[in-house]
């Protein structure tokens, strides 16, 4: 059975749809009160094979889930299953005991929370729910951003490296493929100077200044690839252009 109060929700709450998968119909009455009070629409099962049919036909945002269900299977059972078919919603898992063993257990399978059913419960629920649904969505907006990044980065015309802390490479997108002709899985994880020879990199010694005559140094000064006395209107590839005469122009490791 599905009831959504979503229209008259206390304004912020949210109108997402909540499984709650409890076989004590009681309590699983006490639940929707509860959630519905705060605005959420809640869908009820009693079993693992009726809150399959619930998942799969994609509605449901968050699901709390008890620990005992009927048949001889637990929560972390119905979870398993669930993950197995495709789909991977935020749990959280309600128990009339308090087991580490359990709660440790449940956080390893991926998890999110973890609810004893106290005198007071019923009161944590809509917390937990808004804080695991808020959780999952900034997961979700940064998976995005991190993808129309990427897309961005790989369709760019311009070489892009991207190094860490130790210097080493740790994205190369295919325009930098096309200016060292070097494939990307062969120049992950390479130092920097095997592209960039090290008048054109800073020495990370800390200080906010860069180098005198570092790339960082050039980019800020407006100087990056002018050559030597040059007018502002003579620009070079300034990578290419400071490979010493007669240096390969592609890293031996990078050779077919």
């Amino acid at each position: 059975m599905t009831v959504s109060l979503a229209a008259n929700a206390p304004n912020g709450a949210a109108t997402a749809t909540v499984l709650v998968v409890e076989d004590d119909l009681g309590i699983a009455e006490l639940e929707r009160g509860r959630l519905e009070e705060a605005g959420y629409t809640v869908v009820l099962t009693a079993t693992a094979e009726e809150a399959l049919v619930e998942v799969a036909k994609g509605a449901i945002d968050l699901v709390l889930l008890d620990y005992r269900l009927p048949g001889g299977t637990d929560g972390l059972d119905f979870y398993a299953r669930a993950k197995e078919a495709g789909y991977d919603l935020p749990v959280i898992l309600v128990t009339g005991f308090s087991n580490e063993a359990t709660v440790i257990q449940a956080l390893r399978v991926g998890v999110r929370d973890f609810v004893t059913k106290s005198l007071e419960y019923l009161d944590y629920l809509p917390e937990a729910v808004a804080r695991i649904l808020r959780q999952v969505g900034t997961e979700r907006r940064l998976a995005e951003s991190e993808a129309r990044l990427t897309g961005i980065i790989e369709s760019a015309k311009d070489a892009v490296i991207v190094v860490e802390e130790n210097r080493r490479v740790s994205l190369f997108n295919p325009a930098a493929e096309r200016m060292f002709g070097c494939p990307a899985g062969r120049a992950m994880g390479r130092p920097l100077t095997d592209f960039i020879p090290n008048e054109f990199v800073s020495s990370s010694g800390g200080a906010d200044a860069p180098e005198v005559g570092s790339l960082s140094a050039r980019i800020r000064s407006g100087t990056r690839g002018r050559r030597a006395g040059a007018g502002s209107s003579r620009w070079r590839r300034p990578f290419r252009g400071a490979r010493r005469a007669g240096a390969r122009s592609t890293p031996w490791w990078c050779g077919t």
